[in-house]
């Protein structure tokens, strides 16, 4: 008769067993945390535990390496993006309120990735919008107050043009 190998499934584990398992499960996981993929349409920067920004400049496309658990990826999105606002209240010059809709469209440059992901609201791309919605308010308001009821119609493209040009309160 022919002896043939125990089906029994510990002996699977033969001379390693359960630990040697465990080291490989470990390891698997610590490379899977080591390893992050910058997408096209994004750029990223890396934070010590939580805090200290571990990158000078913004990471893009492509594999990047990072110490698991220690490390913190945080990514913005540089390619155009949609920011829609409903419902804003302005008013004109003749002090009558009008309720507008905004759609803007912003891309964020390169040279501005790091300052946006570290120093302006908190650490990360967690409050991009919430930064922006003053800025939108106030252009809206200034915009806005500058005509009268009656003509807002009729100026539209001025208007539109007054929110493409720096703002006197940004010199």
């Amino acid at each position: 008769m022919l002896n043939l190998p125990s089906k029994d499934p510990r002996s699977h584990l033969g001379r390693f067993g359960v630990g040697g398992a465990m080291v490989v499960l470990i390891a698997v996981v610590l490379l899977l945390n080591s390893v992050f993929v910058v997408s096209p349409s994004e750029e990223a920067g890396t934070r010590w535990m939580g805090g200290t920004p571990m990158t000078s400049a913004p990471l893009t496309t492509g594999v990047h390496f990072k110490v698991p658990f220690f490390e913190t990826v945080d990514r913005l999105q540089t390619s155009r993006s949609i920011y829609t606002l409903n419902g804003l209240d302005v008013y004109t010059n003749d002090n009558q309120k009008v309720t507008i809709d905004v759609s803007l469209i912003y891309q964020i440059p390169n040279s501005a990735v790091m300052n946006l992901l570290y120093h302006v609201g908190r650490a990360g791309a967690v409050d991009i919008e919430a930064t922006i919605l003053p800025v939108v308010r106030d252009r809206a308001l200034a915009a806005f107050a500058q005509y009268n009821t009656l003509t807002i119609s009729d100026q539209r493209a001025q208007i539109t043009c007054t929110w493409l040009l720096p703002h006197p309160s940004n010199h």
